[in-house]
């Protein structure tokens, strides 16, 4: 099975790289499918569109891109802008792996959905767009059509933080023994379900002063990653993004559970920490982010 990578498209990549772009756009272009764009067209700047964009490669070259921004025809929706992927690579999933990142992040920056124009005479995005829970509008802009794209309601999004509190040790949560709560008597972050309206950033800065009592700034956070849970208890997909930051004067206060405070052997080697907590630090030891945040 070939290894694919999924890379940010900001705009220093895109004027490195905007000439083999076209090149994947040529077939579509002759086809009629997609829009001829020039280097302007590549590079021109709108909001959160070096966030949300993002290209696809294997060890050999570029295979497709996707370019998505804020600027979303619906209130609070991102837009995706173009999408395309080489004629040979179609059929192999990379569409639905670049629209999934998209999605990630822009549900990271607080958006409830996506909307996107469909070519009428492109059955290939339709098909596709439909497989993946798109649904037509109805409008019309420059005679093409709108879809859009509503975020799952059926799944909730958490946000937690692997806080180091001095050098490899690391604050967590002991969660409540009780049995109407998810993952009773589990060590996991601190965190909690993002609320109307909020980023997983917002949602973190939040989660942390309610719990602990700290403030923390945003540009102090950074990311490890994100993954998706099934919530025996709740019966819903959890999808959590997960933070890293240093916190060194003294937390006084837990006001969820219990703070217990552990070495990075403790982390590796203790039975009670949640799967995902430990698959989130182990992220952050193979990472530079500690190197990179004072």
């Amino acid at each position: 099975m070939k290894k694919y990578e999924i890379n940010p498209l900001d705009k220093k990549t895109i004027q490195n790289i905007w000439k083999e772009l076209i090149l994947i756009d040529q077939q579509h272009i002759e086809a009629g499918l997609l829009e001829l764009w020039n280097y302007e067209n590549y590079v021109f700047d709108i909001i959160d569109k070096w966030r949300l964009s993002f290209y696809i490669h294997d060890t050999n070259k570029i295979l497709g891109y996707r370019i998505v921004s804020g600027r979303g025809k619906i209130k609070g929706y991102s837009h995706s802008h173009r999408t395309s992927i080489l004629p040979c690579c179609q059929g192999n999933g990379l569409g639905n792996m670049l629209l999934k990142k998209s999605i990630e992040k822009s549900l990271e920056y607080g958006y409830k959905g996506m909307t996107g124009l469909r070519n009428k005479e492109n059955y290939i995005s339709q098909k596709f767009l439909i497989k993946t829970n798109w649904t037509n509008t109805g409008q019309e802009i420059n005679k093409n059509e709108l879809w859009k794209l509503d975020f799952e309601t059926n799944q909730v999004y958490y946000s937690g933080c692997i806080i180091e509190v001095s050098k490899d040790a690391y604050i967590f949560q002991l969660r409540d023994n009780k049995p109407e709560i998810s993952s009773p008597n589990i060590i996991s972050t601190f965190g909690g379900r993002l609320e109307n309206g909020e980023s997983f950033l917002s949602a973190i800065k939040r989660e942390l002063y309610e719990e602990l009592g700290i403030v923390i700034p945003e540009s102090n956070f950074h990311r490890i990653g994100y993954i998706e849970k099934y919530d025996e208890y709740k019966k819903h997909i959890v999808g959590c993004t997960y933070y890293y930051t240093k916190y060194y004067d003294e937390i006084i206060q837990c006001n969820e559970g219990k703070s217990i405070v552990l070495g990075k052997n403790d982390i590796i080697t203790n039975d009670s920490i949640g799967d995902i907590t430990k698959e989130m630090y182990n992220r952050l030891l193979c990472s530079d982010l500690q190197n990179k945040t004072k």
